[in-house]
């Protein structure tokens, strides 16, 4: 069955705040788990209560949140609105990217391993540039 827009907003923002958790707890490894969810209330412009209410279901994300949070992380305009978590690649073009990347990221050594999922966290996150 075909999820809805509300479950993929929902596994979107999940997906981009636990890539911010690691992210932060990274840099700043004696930062407390507990405030992440302000700190990224902070870094996207909506307060924490709303981003709980989100968080935990209570809510659903709208257009208008969704919007501000690919603008905020430098996303394209409706990455919110797509499955990025699931599902077969679409295309003949997407199967051989996928391929591709993967034959790159198995035979790279480790270093280059870690610098592909950096440089990937970070264009995710949308802070490449900075």
């Amino acid at each position: 069955m075909a999820k809805t827009s509300r479950e993929i907003r929902q596994a979107n923002y999940r997906f981009l705040f636990d890539q911010f958790k690691k992210e932060t707890l990274q840099r700043y490894p004696d930062q407390p788990e507990r405030g992440m969810l302000k700190l990224f209330g902070e870094r996207i412009g909506v307060s924490a209560k709303f981003l709980s209410h989100i968080n935990t279901d209570f809510k659903p994300m709208g257009s208008r949140t969704a919007r501000k949070i690919e603008e905020s992380l430098k996303l394209e305009v409706g990455w919110m609105d797509m499955d990025h978590i699931s599902g077969p690649p679409s295309s003949s073009k997407e199967k051989q990217f996928i391929k591709a990347a993967l034959d790159l990221f198995r035979t790279a050594p480790v270093e280059a391993q870690e610098l592909m999922i950096e440089a990937f966290r970070q264009r995710v996150l949308g802070e490449a540039g900075k």
